[in-house]
């Protein structure tokens, strides 16, 4: 997997927020399946530890008992990163009381820009309970390989992320 800092195109995007979302509104509505017939993928995830907007190294393990909305973004994303992070704010505020049994994890795709303290900065904007992490390139390979995530160069076209600071 190549990771240069580039985004994510914009349909890797939107599909990952989707899939994230659609899991959010079955669990919020309740119409969902019953957790004992969720699909298991072995394989799929698993244990990580990443520089964290709180100042400190956070292991995804810290999180077990709770759900874990893992996303993959950036904050200079423009349009879908920070509509994804907004619709997540707005169902987790349906879920009520239960909203403690919920965490949202950013994982930054772009480490180079989006240090930890600017990962704080950014998130607060939305939930300050949502936590950023980042992670140096060759460690958020092997994190976005894990959980299947892809990102491109968006097809071959030079893409700054600085437009957006």
């Amino acid at each position: 997997m190549l990771l240069t800092g580039a985004p994510l195109s914009r349909s890797a995007t939107f599909r990952a927020g989707l899939i994230v979302l659609g899991l959010l509104l079955l669990a919020a509505d309740g119409h969902g399946m019953e957790p004992s017939k969720l699909p298991i993928h072995d394989g799929v995830g698993g244990d990580f530890v990443a520089q964290s907007s709180l100042g400190r190294d956070v292991r995804l393990s810290e999180f077990r008992g709770k759900a874990v909305l893992l996303f993959f973004g950036y904050t200079s994303c423009q349009d879908i990163c920070p509509a994804t992070l907004s619709h997540l704010e707005a169902l987790i505020r349906r879920l009520g009381p239960a909203e403690d049994d919920v965490q949202v994890l950013l994982v930054s795709i772009d480490p180079e820009n989006d240090t930890p303290q600017h990962l704080a900065e950014y998130l607060a904007r939305f939930d300050p309970r949502f936590i950023g992490l980042s992670a140096d390139p060759d460690e958020l390979a092997r994190i976005t390989g894990m959980f299947i995530v892809k990102n491109d160069r968006s097809h071959g076209m030079k893409v700054s992320m600085k437009h957006n600071r």
